[in-house]
């Protein structure tokens, strides 16, 4: 009997864990998204573009890869995975692929992030990417290294250059859920200097 209580102690808290693990990435992806669209009204966003939004296990670094872009209305949309659904936020469509190799990890995620699910969208999506379908290097993408930990660990220049013009948001964002300091790329790497940046 006691191994029975020990054992549904067990499972009980092994749920609450991964749970509370899922609703942690939904709290990093809202406080990026909040942060990426205030970034995205300082410069063009054109009526009818979609922003995408990718979370996936990278199986060589063990880590989280969290990718935000803006694609264009005529980027042809393609099935980057099987688990995504639409949101709104702030009247932007939002898609959301979610790469993990649990559809119920996928549906929680989905689940923990603050946007609208826009159930009326009815955008077709490509079984496979196409030449028309690939992003060009103007694309704001922004890439986030999430650790095992659930710290973020890398961000790529595009995030840097968002840094740079809201400093005090990014410091709040940076400090609470990651190891980087202000205008560094990864985790122990240099920091940049922005009096360099024109």
């Amino acid at each position: 009997m006691e191994k029975l209580i020990i054992l549904i102690s067990f499972l009980i808290f092994s749920q609450y864990s991964a749970q509370n693990k899922v609703e942690k990435l939904g709290e990093i992806t809202n406080e990026a998204m909040n942060l990426y669209v205030k970034d995205t009204l300082k410069r063009p966003f054109k009526y009818g573009d979609n922003i995408a939004i990718s979370i996936f296990s990278d199986s060589i670094s063990s880590k989280i890869g969290l990718y935000i872009e803006t694609l264009d209305k005529d980027f042809e949309l393609y099935k980057n995975t099987l688990n995504y659904k639409w949101f709104t936020f702030q009247n932007k469509n939002i898609i959301v692929f979610c790469g993990f190799n649990s559809v119920n990890k996928c549906q929680e995620y989905f689940e923990s992030l603050n946007f609208k699910i826009d159930e009326k969208n009815s955008t077709e999506l490509s079984d496979q990417e196409t030449f028309s379908g690939r992003l060009d290097e103007n694309t704001k993408l922004w890439t986030i290294g999430i650790n095992k930990d659930y710290k973020i660990t890398d961000i790529n220049g595009k995030m840097i250059d968002a840094e740079i013009a809201n400093p005090r948001e990014f410091k709040k964002f940076l400090s609470k859920f990651s190891l980087l300091k202000m205008y560094q790329i990864y985790e122990d790497g240099e920091i940049i200097n922005i009096k360099r940046k024109k």
